[in-house]
């Protein structure tokens, strides 16, 4: 097997990591090189020593690479004119990764040749060993195949994630151990930066996978027509609601929130199959609080009832004329995350509408828990503040209706019964 050697490779990788350290042996392990791919006995032996330096925190140079040989039995192997002639003539910049995955290729050449040969042995002998040489074989053909090496595991996880990660999650989640594999994860990571990946937050060592896959809009079949919906406060009459949208209601404490909600189920149940995520009541509260409205439609086909607090994105109904009701997107800590939450269910809404139960940041403010970042993604949102009388105010209106902005336009209303919201006056601008 002459042929599937390359001791120019062996000496470019071996004579860099002397010359320029830690950093190169990095970009060797990255590339899925292990000792074992080395076919001279010497180069295993320089090979293990670099990584055993790494793994103590110790630099890499030639007197410290003959150090470790001299401690771990193996410089009388290698020998002092061998190691001192490594990478001589090799470009100080040369990179190493072609090389070094040049030499993990050959050694899988040569490990399936004789996998392939022991199988045609074992199959001549007709012994016992003949399934061990399938087994063996097979696992030759897996690593061919696959590539092997750090590099390519690391690729093929960020295939399987999305969003952000932590590099030490990473470690766990590929089973990496000790300082060398971790210091090549994080080398193939930082490889990939501004390609595959881009650094997430001021935490060291959290990243984001990145998103660039895009999918243009297709406008065949696309029609403008508003979808046929009730929303309080006469706010269908100002807004125009299309396929994806969300309506953000935000609210105090006993501000009428879930009558709000309720009412639009009551007013929509005919021409929407609504589907109610409800986070506070079980089944006999829920039920008591139905029993409040005048024929509220409980056993009507198109009514859904669930109980559920988190990852709404997954159990969404995404077709048209799917009236997706959430009470309420609950948020205890990290409130900077609910913009990121809203996202997530924007993304898996499809043709679907969503309306969003939300508390209000405080009871001075008027914005969402969140912030400005509550309101990104919604088309409508309001807040309904709690008072004598009850007031909502508008906080965005998108595809209005009318022609003037709606922005800051409040209304007064009281809650009668825990089943109607009874508006005084119209929506009127207040600073």
């Amino acid at each position: 097997m002459d042929n599937l050697r390359d001791p120019e490779a062996v000496d470019a990788v071996l004579g860099s990591i002397i010359s320029r350290g830690a950093e190169v042996l990095g970009d060797a392990i990255a590339t899925g090189l292990e000792p074992q791919h080395l076919p001279d006995e010497r180069d295993r032996l320089i090979y293990r020593a670099m990584i055993a330096l790494v793994t103590a925190g110790k630099s890499i140079d030639l007197v410290t690479v003959r150090r470790q040989l001299k401690e771990a039995g193996g410089i009388d192997t290698v020998g002092d004119a061998y190691l001192a002639e490594l990478g001589a003539g090799i470009p100080v910049d040369i990179d190493v990764t072609p090389h070094a995955q040049e030499l993990v290729r050959l050694a899988e050449r040569r490990a399936l040749l004789t996998s392939a040969h022991n199988l045609q042995e074992a199959a001549k002998a007709g012994n016992g060993d003949l399934p061990a040489a399938i087994s063996d074989l097979q696992q030759s053909l897996t690593s061919y195949n696959d590539g092997g090496g750090i590099a390519a595991r690391v690729k093929n996880y960020l295939d399987c994630i999305e969003g952000v990660f932590d590099i030490s999650q990473l470690y766990v989640d590929l089973s990496l151990q000790g300082a060398a594999e971790k210091a090549a994860a994080r080398q193939v990571i930082w490889r990939l930066k501004g390609k595959r990946v881009q650094p997430h937050g001021n935490k060291a060592g959290r990243w984001r996978v990145i998103a660039d896959n895009l999918e243009e809009i297709n406008f065949g079949g696309v029609t403008t027509e508003d979808l046929p919906i009730w929303l309080p406060f006469d706010l269908h009459d100002y807004a125009r609601i299309m396929p994806g949208n969300i309506i953000v209601i935000a609210g105090d404490p006993d501000a009428g929130k879930t009558t709000a909600v309720l009412n639009v189920i009551k007013h929509n149940i005919e021409k929407w199959d609504v589907h109610y995520f409800n986070s506070e009541m079980g089944a006999e509260e829920l039920l008591g609080r139905l029993k409040l409205f005048d024929g509220f439609p409980m056993g009507h086909p198109h009514f859904h009832a669930y109980e559920r607090s988190c990852d709404f994105q997954d159990v969404l109904r995404t077709e048209k004329y799917c009236l997706n009701i959430i009470d309420f997107l609950e948020v205890t800590e990290d409130f900077w995350m609910v913009g990121k939450l809203i996202s997530d269910i924007h993304r898996a809404l499809g043709d679907a509408v969503a309306v969003i139960c939300l508390q209000k940041k405080d009871l001075a403010s008027d914005l969402p828990l969140g912030g400005m970042r509550s309101l990104e993604k919604p088309r409508v949102a309001i807040a309904m503040k709690r008072g004598v009388p009850n007031t909502a105010k508008i906080l965005k209106l998108k595809n209005r209706k009318c022609a003037h902005s709606m922005l800051n336009h409040c209304r007064d209303y009281n809650v009668v019964n825990g089943s109607e919201l009874h508006c005084r006056g119209k929506w009127e601008l207040r600073s």
